[in-house]
């Protein structure tokens, strides 16, 4: 396909307005079938500001609880704070990642929002 492809949350608007059973709007499921839209070829990569919009959102969840772990103050009541640690988080290693690395890592924003996920598991470890 060679047109115009859409946005990464139009893709998740679409999953989550379809109301396919098992598809909550609060759960991973809807957030992993939009990354894999990107990772098809479907939709377009979510824009940092878009996946760090999702993160405030969803407070009980990894990508939330990794930027606490990593020492930053959120609240669930302040969805700024969280978007701006997201951001943080993204900038500084957009910034500081080789492109080798980045290329071996797959970087990018649904990169981060995993890895973030996975932070408190790997500290218990």
């Amino acid at each position: 396909y060679t047109g115009k492809r859409p946005r990464w949350k139009a893709g998740l608007d679409f999953i989550l307005e379809f109301g396919f059973y098992g598809l909550k709007s609060d759960g991973l499921t809807a957030l992993q079938l939009a990354n894999n839209l990107v990772f098809l070829g479907i939709c377009e990569p979510p824009e940092p500001e878009a996946m760090a919009a999702w993160v405030s959102e969803k407070g009980d969840l990894g990508a939330f609880k990794g930027l606490r772990h990593l020492g930053f103050n959120l609240q669930q009541s302040d969805p700024t704070a969280t978007r701006t640690a997201f951001l943080c988080v993204y900038n500084h290693l957009a910034e500081h990642l080789s492109a080798e690395d980045k290329d071996v890592l797959g970087f990018g924003v649904i990169f981060v929002e995993h890895a973030l996920c996975k932070i408190q598991r790997w500290s218990q470890r």
